[in-house]
């Protein structure tokens, strides 16, 4: 583990009457206009907590660059609305994309993470014209058939914070030790979006297709995935792996849908071997330079 203090600013950005909240995380402050921006995007029916230890690793690890972790509308400690389509979703955060730039907060060098429907609205990103350097996918897919049997849950909103709570418990379970289930556990009930959020988030899972689209998606891809995955099925890996036209992947064996927070260091290792390709830099810039 390198050592540098890690610099936290949290925030909030209106855009078309929403709130929305990030984290950037920092090793020192970006000086220079060269440096990488990731955005780290979560999944449905969570928080930006679930990206918390990943994006703390991104900026040890990157100490010249900066990572912003965002919660999405109506999500963690955003204000406002939840939406019902990813393509609505993607709008707002492509608005907060370039109002971070105009700021000055977000570099030109941006690399787009998402995790599970995080990846999917990062993919809508990328077809709606935000000009990442690359896209690197965590346990995502580019249609959700799998989420069809929940949304078909009787009095689904009345009983999801248990239902997802009780996925989620299932899920970490596996290939887990007992110290590391106990502090999660804590975690959950913490990482999760509000029943109405949640609903909504899976209405726009159930919809969402773009399995025809992302061969238009031409910059570097990097699809991680678990091989114990049965949310992004295996099937979907494939193909995104056989469909983008630039593309690298990495299978974590063991791991299920939650490799963002169970195998944060196999996902670092896996991002840093695919950035290695592109000379993304991981040296701190001193303050005169």
């Amino acid at each position: 583990m390198k050592t540098h203090e890690l610099l936290h600013q949290e925030d909030m950005v209106w855009v078309n009457e929403q709130g929305i909240a990030y984290t950037l995380t920092t090793a020192g402050k970006v000086r220079h206009a060269s440096a990488t921006t990731f955005l780290l995007v979560h999944g449905a029916m969570m928080n930006s907590l679930t990206t918390a230890e990943l994006a703390k690793e991104l900026a040890v690890e990157y100490p010249a660059g900066m990572v912003c972790q965002v919660d999405l509308p109506g999500h963690g400690h955003s204000i406002g609305k939840s939406l019902q389509s990813i393509s609505d979703i993607a709008s707002v955060l492509k608005l907060f994309i370039t109002d971070m730039t105009t700021k000055g907060l977000f570099t030109e060098n941006l690399v787009l993470v998402g995790h599970s429907m995080g990846g999917s609205i990062c993919m809508q990103l990328m077809l709606d014209g935000v000009k990442a350097k690359q896209l690197i996918l965590l346990s995502s897919a580019p249609e959700w058939k799998s989420m069809i049997p929940l949304s078909e849950i009787p009095n689904l909103q009345g009983v999801m914070q248990d239902t997802f709570e009780y996925m989620m418990m299932e899920d970490f379970k596996i290939n887990i030790s007992p110290e590391e289930q106990s502090k999660l556990n804590t975690l959950i009930p913490r990482m999760m979006a509000s029943s109405q959020a949640s609903i909504y988030d899976l209405q726009a899972m159930v919809k969402f297709d773009l399995k025809e689209q992302i061969v238009g998606i031409n910059v570097p891809v990097l699809v991680v995935y678990g091989d114990n995955d049965s949310t992004a099925a295996l099937e979907n890996q494939n193909f995104m792996i056989n469909t983008f036209t630039n593309v690298s992947n990495t299978k974590i064996a063991g791991a299920t849908h939650t490799t963002v927070i169970k195998n944060v260091i196999e996902v670092l290792s896996a991002i840093k071997q695919f950035l290695e390709r592109f000379s993304v830099s991981n040296q701190y810039i001193p303050e005169d330079l």
